[in-house]
């Protein structure tokens, strides 16, 4: 998956971050970006995914005077 070369800027930026957050908050921070990461993704689905049926067909609100006319019928 990663080449020799990105490994090496892999651990860099591992070490970097060990260095500044310390060894307590590193895992904090790992779960915080593995969460803004997972929303991301889930906001980015939400985003693409085709609408849903209901919206596509929604259903059909008749009006009370509507209604009326359809239920009476007219004499002859």
């Amino acid at each position: 998956m990663f080449g020799i070369g990105h490994f090496w800027e892999l651990l860099m930026v591992v070490a970097v971050a060990l260095l500044v957050f310390g060894p307590k908050r590193l895992p904090e921070m790992g779960n915080a970006v593995g969460q803004t990461i997972r929303a991301f993704q889930k906001s980015m689905k939400e985003v693409t995914s085709p609408p849903s049926t209901v919206a596509e067909n929604p259903p059909l609100l008749v009006s009370s005077g509507a209604k009326d006319a359809v239920d009476e019928p007219t004499a002859p």
